[in-house]
């Protein structure tokens, strides 16, 4: 679980969980928690069907300022909060061979596909597809949602199914997000 936000200034932070609701936008393939009675979100999660699902932008608690960055110059591939596998179907080669070939593979595919399928640099509709995403929890003192994906083969077909899970409550002046549940289902 982490937690983020403002110092207690002079014992202003709230010992009662803010009151949260969520939005979800089927169109924008977005689900977006606000603060019940509020018209700016302070979470965004962006579950698009061809892109690989990723929190941004995450608002400070005290909303000064975003906690998240969207594909900076220096690492496009960085979306936000995120997760994905460097290695997937690989062989079992030496760490060194893989430091040497790892951001070269497209050069030299024969290694690329010892190497394994990169779904960390890459959260494109090549190796992502969503499956579902939904609301379980759309208001409270806590909310959660769920998404569903497909990472896929160079083929396009699912290899591995991620069900993520998460949490989010606001108190003391700090966000409280939780990934309470990841599942990965291995197809044959």
């Amino acid at each position: 679980m982490a937690a983020c936000g403002p110092q207690k200034r002079n014992g202003s932070a709230s010992d009662e969980p803010t009151m949260l609701t969520i939005v979800q936008d089927e169109s924008a393939g977005t689900i977006s928690v606000f603060r019940k009675g509020s018209s700016s979100a302070i979470v965004t999660e962006n579950a698009k069907p061809d892109f690989r699902p990723y929190i941004h932008p995450i608002v400070a608690p005290d909303g000064n300022g975003q906690l998240t960055e969207y594909s900076p110059g220096h690492h496009r591939h960085q979306t936000g909060l995120y997760w994905g596998f460097t290695r997937v179907n690989g062989e079992d080669i030496p760490m060194d061979t893989v430091h040497k070939y790892f951001y070269q593979k497209e050069k030299f595919p024969s290694m690329g596909a010892r190497i394994g399928r990169d779904f960390f640099h890459h959260p494109d509709g090549g190796y992502w597809r969503r499956v579902s995403f939904n609301v379980i929890t759309p208001e409270g003192p806590a909310v959660s949602w769920q998404t569903v994906y497909d990472m896929l083969d160079q083929s396009g077909e699912p290899i591995l199914r991620e069900t993520r899970t998460w949490t989010m409550r606001e108190q003391y002046g700090k966000y409280f997000l939780a990934l309470v549940s990841l599942t990965m289902v291995v197809y044959s």
